[in-house]
């Protein structure tokens, strides 16, 4: 986990950031160079909420990539997985739907337009195809996140307390 920290430094000091080492206000990092870098890259690192938006610098987390963000791989799994079957469940209901509507359309059709056939339209297609829009609806209701709001502004708190204990920087200055 530290490890991606120095991932983080090292390309925000490859993309040109450069630390200020002192404020001309003469506010904190004045005379102490390795806090004030402290400082400013937790600044960088922090994890912040807008409504209910996590953001890293103007960057959204959104999905996995917040539980990432905030070094939880097992929730960022869960999240995939609890994605994965509200999409399958959707898929295979659109697939329904559209089945059931196409083949209730054929059977409409042969018993119209062939008297001869002696065919008589059945419900079984348009049942098929209502239970099909039932699962779209079920599929886009089912919940992806594995937390609640209050938890994941808990876990980025966590997230903000442990980067500025790694770095020994006080995360009350800004």
């Amino acid at each position: 986990m530290a490890g991606r920290v120095f991932v983080v430094a090292a390309f925000l000091i490859a993309s040109g950031w450069r630390p200020s080492l002192a404020r001309a206000d003469g506010g904190p990092g004045k005379g102490d160079p390795a806090a004030a870098n402290a400082r400013e890259l937790y600044t960088h690192l922090q994890i912040t909420f807008v409504g209910k938006d996590a953001f890293r610098e103007n960057l959204i987390l959104r999905g996995a990539t917040f539980y990432e963000a905030v070094e939880r791989p097992d929730l960022a799994a869960r999240y995939r997985q609890l994605e994965a079957r509200r999409n399958l469940v959707g898929l295979l209901g659109g697939a329904a739907l559209g089945a059931g509507a196409v083949w209730g359309g054929i059977d409409l059709t042969i018993a119209k337009t062939d008297p001869r056939a002696h065919h008589t339209a059945t419900p079984i297609p348009w049942a098929i195809a209502i239970a099909g829009l039932v699962a779209v609806i079920v599929g886009s209701a089912l919940p992806s996140e594995p937390a609640t709001e209050p938890e994941r502004q808990a876990l980025a708190r966590d997230h903000n307390q442990r980067t500025a204990a790694r770095l020994g920087a006080d995360p009350t200055l800004r």
